[in-house]
């Protein structure tokens, strides 16, 4: 009978599998790593990276931004001695000429010396060479004219059906005048739900003359999801007399994929407040409640006609969620 031999353990081929199993334990760490740390550069090359909307791709720091200071902190409005009755110094007007008149049918806010923000549906399709901007008092108009296509950036994902990112900039060719005119800040904090906003309102019985009118007006800030309750009762209320494709376009603007009406989270509605002819990208704005800075929070987008109800709210872009946006395509 043979004898059973013994069993000897080779602690040598054990510790080599052992060392083999730990490189193969770390290079899939290190190949996790360096994923997760390629992603992670991706995301922040979104926001400190964008395409310069009026040149060059431009590598961002927000804190370095030139506009920084003056967009942020408080520095974006100079002491104002202008017209006593001239309460709009950072409003610009856009005008669009025609063979037998010159109207305004938009409207933006100055929030650097040089750059106006708007709603995109303004400049959408439209021929720039046509377009004049107009900024200041009544009595010293400053005219900026000859824009070209790399003078405007509108928002790369805006949606012309659904007024989604409905944003837009515009270079302007020179500086401004300090002494007339003067600019609106972006916000420090999303603080939208705020009574007593400022809005204004062309008038609209001068709105095509020379010297347009704004009508100084205060709305307040409402919640998205009253904002959508009230939408969806004007069209359950109106859906049997407005004229279908009325309706239709509301719809296409408020409906998400659940066929459900909501203010998107990019929006604000203000209460009570009709929309009216060239009031497109008109600032809402307010005391910052830091700084105490005049403040945009948002722009005129999209409203109802003033058939359907006196009592309907606007939808806004929403600034404070473009913040990054702005800072890069202003640089």
């Amino acid at each position: 009978m043979c004898k059973k031999m013994p069993t000897f353990i080779n602690f040598g081929a054990i510790q080599r599998a052992t060392r083999v199993e730990i490189l193969k334990v770390f290079g899939i760490m290190l190949v996790i790593s360096l994923v997760l740390m390629l992603i992670l550069s991706l995301i922040l090359k979104s926001f400190y990276e964008c395409e310069g909307a009026f040149g060059d791709t431009v590598h961002l720091d927000l804190r370095d931004h030139p506009n920084y200071d003056r967009l942020y902190n408080g520095k974006c409005i100079e002491e104002y001695h202008g017209e006593e009755d001239h309460k709009f110094p950072f409003i610009a007007r856009f005008v669009v000429v025609n063979d037998t008149e010159k109207f305004v049918f938009c409207s933006g806010s100055l929030i650097s010396d040089d750059i106006v923000v708007t709603a995109a549906h303004c400049l959408a399709g439209i021929t720039y060479a046509k377009l004049e901007v107009h900024v200041g008092t009544a009595s010293n108009i400053e005219k900026f004219i000859n824009f070209t296509e790399k003078d405007i950036k509108i928002h790369s994902k805006y949606d012309s059906k659904k007024f989604t990112n409905d944003i837009a900039l515009i270079r302007l060719n020179r500086k401004f005048d300090p002494s007339t005119i003067s600019t609106l800040c972006i916000p420090f904090d999303d603080e939208i739900i705020r009574k007593n906003l400022t809005m204004g309102e062309w008038d609209v019985e001068k709105i095509r003359i020379n010297d347009p009118k704004i009508i100084e007006t205060t709305v307040n800030g409402i919640d998205n999801l009253k904002c959508g309750e009230y939408f969806h009762n004007l069209v359950e209320v109106v859906q049997q007399t407005a004229p279908s494709n009325e309706i239709s376009e509301l719809n296409k603007k408020l409906v998400n994929k659940n066929n459900q009406k909501e203010v998107r989270f990019e929006q604000f509605c203000t209460e009570k407040k009709s929309v009216t002819p060239g009031n497109s990208g008109m600032p809402v704005y307010g005391n910052d409640l830091k700084t105490g800075a005049p403040t945009i929070y948002g722009f005129v987008s999209f409203g109802v006609k003033k058939e359907f109800g006196e009592d309907l709210p606007t939808v806004l872009t929403r600034i404070y969620d473009y913040r990054h946006w702005i800072l890069c395509h202003s640089y």
